[in-house]
């Protein structure tokens, strides 16, 4: 708690109230989501790089059957335009 009471009045200067900053961190992790969608999975990286091979595929004897359902579930629920956001993520 104490780095936090340091760190964020040094980085959001110290006239934010505790509620500008939580705006202000909500608008940036908004931000970086929406940029993230909107760029197609390259794979796993460390250093930008994509690593390859680090999981072999195989299967683990666990049913993926409730994952499924609860997916086709959660689609199910959404409008048209909200499906279309959810399949094509930055149109």
């Amino acid at each position: 708690m104490l780095a936090s009471g340091v760190v964020v009045p040094l980085a959001f200067g110290q006239g934010h109230t505790r509620t500008e900053t939580a705006e202000q961190f909500r608008r940036m992790s908004e931000n970086y989501e929406e940029k993230g969608l909107t760029e197609q999975f390259r794979g796993i990286t460390t250093n930008g790089t994509v690593q390859p091979n680090l999981f072999e595929i195989a299967p683990t004897g666990v049913s993926t059957e409730p994952v499924r359902n609860t997916a086709e579930k959660f689609l199910g629920s959404l409008t048209s335009v909200q499906l279309t956001r959810v399949m094509y993520p930055g149109r």
